[in-house]
């Protein structure tokens, strides 16, 4: 696509420990890693009380050291989607509320910070939506504890009974305001994609290139969930919408950035040899290049990963889960090989 892949994300629980072979992985590939952390154990909820009153230091001090030992920066998604009621660790569930929340995220931050682990934190609840377990507002944990701001929302289309079509913009304007008036930080857009059921979508990815530049100026990063799970969110879901986002992308990327890379393999034999190695994490390996053909990659078995790993949503649920020097955007495109999902990271400078 004629793009620099620089970041790579993988999926943890609370019963994981961590696993600094992806981490250095990635990094030896020149690509940032990023954590997708989910509170959750055997897939049930755990207590914020118990957390703050340290039931889970062990759990969090290993896993500190063990992050400190690889000698690798990385980012955490912290708990994302902590506003929807399918997240097992969403307030509300197992009795949590706002406050145990926050102060639940303040503490793992600060005992991170006490032990000097290097971690940049992203908060990134679901888009606001019909049902949602708590505002935004009431679950920001503050400035201080946070490195990135983030969302997630999908275009379910006529998918389901509760859904309709629904623009980039109109998945995500009011929420991405809301983002605007809590804080100042840059935003990623952690987990996105449309479906093809009751609109055109090769039309909605090029108008979603469009509204990136013209509406969302606070935007520095976008994710692509590229799964065939409750419809087909895949880019290459048709000829015609991979066409479109071949074409958005290639515009988008070469009007606005210097810095493109090129490359006939993404995924190297090392990287591979890594991947291998794991089965609980969703993981990926990717070069700082390009993909010819996502669709040459994909394969149309669904596969089983943690970052699918849902139950029945509503309306603005997930399905899983400005012009500043300064800023950087980038995707994630999900790719579903043979054996697991290769998320694929895009960054590049903005003007």
């Amino acid at each position: 696509m004629g793009v620099k892949f620089t970041s790579a994300k993988w999926y943890l629980d609370w019963d994981d420990d961590f696993t600094p072979e992806i981490a250095q992985g990635f990094s030896g590939q020149k690509v940032i890693p990023e954590l997708t952390w989910q509170p959750q154990i055997n897939g049930g909820c755990i207590l914020y009380q118990d957390v703050i009153a340290g039931k889970y230091d062990p759990y969090l001090n290993r896993f500190i050291q063990d992050i400190k030992r690889t000698g690798v920066n990385i980012r955490i998604a912290l708990a994302p989607e902590m506003n929807g009621a399918w997240a097992a660790w969403a307030v509300g569930n197992c009795g949590n509320s706002t406050s145990d929340f926050v102060s639940f995220w303040r503490y793992v931050v600060d005992k991170f910070r006490q032990q000097s682990a290097p971690i940049a934190w992203i908060w990134s609840p679901n888009i606001r939506h019909w049902g949602e377990t708590a505002t935004f507002a009431s679950i920001y944990p503050g400035d201080n504890y946070v490195d990135f701001l983030g969302v997630e929302g999908y275009n379910w289309g006529t998918t389901q009974s509760w859904s309709e079509w629904q623009s980039f913009k109109q998945v995500f304007l009011s929420s991405y305001n809301d983002l605007v008036a809590i804080s100042p930080k840059n935003i990623i857009i952690t987990e996105f994609a449309s479906a093809e059921q009751g609109g055109n979508k090769a039309q909605w990815i090029l108008d979603m290139f469009t509204d990136l530049k013209s509406t969302f100026p606070r935007i520095s990063g976008i994710t692509w969930f590229n799964m065939n799970k409750e419809t087909d969110w895949r880019i290459n879901s048709s000829a015609a919408s991979e066409a479109a986002f071949r074409e958005g992308a290639r515009k988008f990327f070469t009007t606005d950035n210097p810095i493109v890379g090129i490359n006939q393999n993404p995924v190297s034999e090392t990287s591979q040899s890594t991947i291998q190695k794991i089965d609980k994490s969703t993981i990926a390996q990717n070069n700082e290049t390009k993909v010819e053909n996502p669709s040459e990659q994909a394969n149309d078995t669904d596969t089983n990963s943690e970052s699918s790993n849902t139950t029945n949503k509503d309306s603005n649920a997930s399905p899983n889960r400005s012009n500043d020097s300064s800023q950087a955007l980038f995707f994630i495109i999900w790719i579903g090989s043979i054996m697991l999902l290769l998320p694929i990271t895009i960054w590049l400078a903005v003007k």
